[in-house]
């Protein structure tokens, strides 16, 4: 078994763990996300989002179908962090607003990360699922089949 894989002995329940982490990873980067957009003069904070963010990296890379909204996001990441580092100076409506755009943007790269995460996960208990109704199928014909030998 790959080591990315958590298997029972039940197909129905396998599970892509990088998936499984990925979303994980995401609600930890979301929460830390919502602390620094509260008070983002803290440095600390900063650190812990890029902790986080360097986390996120390493449960979505080379997984298949969680590599277009994890760049989506990082992409995001930095454009928002960008707004957030123009600086203490006096905001003008026209920073407040982009700063506003970029942080709804962010939002809705999370959402999809999100989403892309659950996507994986679901389709991979569905093969797991299909597999066992498979394997139920062949035994009940198997079993019939020894049924009509025997008479």
């Amino acid at each position: 078994m790959s080591p990315t894989r958590m298997q029972s002995s039940d197909p129905a329940s396998t599970v892509d763990i990088r998936a499984f982490r990925a979303l994980a990873a995401l609600e930890l980067y979301e929460a830390q996300l919502k602390v620094l957009l509260h008070d983002p003069a803290e440095p600390g904070r900063r650190h812990r989002l890029r902790e986080h963010m360097a986390e996120l990296r390493r449960c979505c890379a080379g997984c298949a179908g969680l590599t277009v909204p994890w760049l989506d996001l990082m992409i995001s990441h930095h454009e928002l962090l960008e707004r957030l580092d123009e600086g203490p100076r006096p905001r003008t409506d026209d920073h407040e607003q982009a700063l506003a755009r970029a942080t709804r943007r962010h939002q809705a790269c999370l959402r999809e990360l999100a989403v892309a995460c659950r996507r994986k996960m679901q389709a991979r208990t569905l093969v797991g699922t299909r597999e066992s109704v498979s394997r139920t199928r062949r035994a009940a014909q198997a079993d019939a089949g020894d049924a009509r030998n025997a008479s």
